[in-house]
């Protein structure tokens, strides 16, 4: 028993050394009317700021940075796009975001999307802040059961029909 209560902080303190997951989680919905597909993206702040910090070689606070929607805005133009194999890519339109403690969650569309067919997402959203960083979109698609699209160093690119 004594040996218990002398590892057991030694056990704490290591896994506080363990590498923290660095992931995304995006829900993305195809809306009919507007031909546009609405993404929720969710994130750690810790991952954001270093994300943002990155990106911009300036030192980002959630909390503290006055031009924080552009500087997302840019951000997510860099890191994920919606290319068609024979148009422009989709225009990404920024939405608005909501931020607490533990979680940070981004509002964007993609316009211009006649039809899902032959699109292409590039998502390497957090490869700046991780190595082993994983990017999961949800798809909710007419006509398709719900799927998951999982991005990472290795496949930057997936297609929405057809992976």
């Amino acid at each position: 028993m004594k040996r218990f209560f002398l590892c057991a902080p030694l056990l704490l303190c290591s896994a506080t050394l363990w590498h923290p997951v660095h992931t995304s989680v995006a829900e993305v919905a195809w809306n009919t009317e507007a031909e546009t597909l609405e993404i929720a993206l969710h994130l750690t702040p810790r991952d954001l700021e270093t994300a943002l910090t990155t990106h911009g070689g300036a030192s980002v606070r959630l909390d503290k940075t006055e031009n924080l929607d552009s500087l997302i805005e840019a951000w997510l133009g860099d890191r994920l796009s919606l290319r068609h194999d024979s148009k422009a890519d989709a225009d990404l339109t920024w939405i608005g975001k909501e931020l607490a403690i533990r979680d940070v969650w981004i509002y964007f569309q993609f316009e211009n999307v006649a039809a899902l067919k032959d699109w292409e997402m590039h998502n390497t959203l957090l490869s700046e802040v991780a190595e082993d960083y994983v990017a999961t979109v949800q798809l909710r698609l007419p006509e398709q059961q719900p799927r998951s699209l999982r991005f990472d160093r290795k496949t930057a690119k997936r297609g929405l029909l057809t992976d």
